[in-house]
């Protein structure tokens, strides 16, 4: 049983890997280039599939904000609301894994 669990973990890690690093780039591109309003908004850099779902998450969170023409810009309160949502939902999802990688552990010997 720990044999599938190492094998689900590789890419569920790499997923999470990706993801974060798209949101990294993102934030920072739009925060070194100053694209804090609809004035300075500027284009994305070009992403993967996964860093795409990653944006329209950023976007329905409203911490990433289109203008028009391929042009965005970074609202910082939706950002801090997209971290704590993120931040709660490990909370919750963290413990329940745990639980269950202890008991198939535990039930296995």
């Amino acid at each position: 049983m720990l044999e599938w669990l190492q094998i689900f973990a590789i890419p569920i890690a790499a997923l999470a890997i990706v993801l974060r690093g798209t949101e990294r780039r993102v934030v920072r591109r739009l925060r070194s280039s100053g694209a804090t309003s609809e004035v300075n908004a500027v284009e994305l850099p070009r992403v993967s599939w996964v860093g795409r779902w990653q944006l329209d998450r950023l976007m329905k969170s409203g911490a990433l904000v289109e203008v028009g023409g391929g042009l965005y810009y970074f609202d910082a309160m939706g950002y801090s609301a997209f971290r704590g949502l993120r931040r709660k939902r490990a909370a919750i999802v963290l413990p329940i894994v745990l639980i269950l990688v202890l008991s198939l552990w535990y039930f296995s010997l």
